[in-house]
């Protein structure tokens, strides 16, 4: 639809097959032509990828505004268009379907020195345990997370933050999650902006004795 405001000159917008506007103080016209949308096999995956990785961003969330808060900050962007940008490489389609390579996931990025964790522990199918070296260079007044990611349920668990000095972080999980398989990450996080490169625990099979 085309608009004329008072005392303007011609109008803007859409006029049949004619579409004009205004470019560096100029009035121009041109053609309508409806984009082309050839969706080639290459378009359709980068697209699936794209969504897939979304969705994820989306579900780990509540983790991810605090992972990628300091980098979000500086480029002037979300949290979650952080995460696409870093994790979209770590979505493969395979049949047409899109799969995670949940191990390559970064679920935060920045300047504090990442933790050296040991083997998640989960005995009686809700609590995990995790323990940490404190690194030399590293402060031991940040803060350590874990965070906890179950697929299925696309349901995301973030941690009490221990002091980086403590060596033991851990985690409880609804009961509801008990019969599944989740995948544990952790970061430090100086309690303000700064964070550091996630690392990748590994999966918990969260099954009761």
């Amino acid at each position: 639809m085309a608009s004329i405001k008072k005392g303007q000159k011609g109008y803007s917008g859409k006029l049949g097959r004619t579409v004009q506007y205004s470019w560096k103080n100029r009035e121009c016209a041109r053609e309508w032509v409806i984009p082309k949308d050839p969706k080639t096999p290459a378009q359709l995956d980068s697209r699936h990828i794209f969504g897939k990785t979304s969705s994820l961003g989306g579900a780990l969330l509540q983790a991810i505004r605090i992972g990628f808060r300091g980098i979000a900050a500086e480029q002037k962007t979300t949290e979650k268009n952080v995460f696409v940008k870093l994790n979209r490489q770590h979505i493969n389609i395979v049949d047409g379907e899109a799969t995670v390579d949940y191990a390559q996931l970064q679920v935060s990025d920045g300047p504090l020195e990442a933790v050296d964790f040991g083997e998640p522990e989960c005995a009686d199918g809700r609590t995990i345990r995790v323990a940490f070296s404190n690194n030399a260079n590293a402060s031991r007044f940040n803060y350590v997370m874990l965070v906890a990611y179950l697929p299925e349920q696309r349901s995301c668990m973030l941690s009490e933050p221990v002091f980086r000095s403590t060596g033991m972080a851990e985690i409880t999980l609804p009961e509801i999650w008990i019969g599944c398989t989740s995948h544990i990450y952790g970061f430090c996080w100086d309690g303000q902006d700064a964070a550091s490169p996630s690392s990748y625990i590994g999966t918990v099979n969260n099954t009761s004795d």
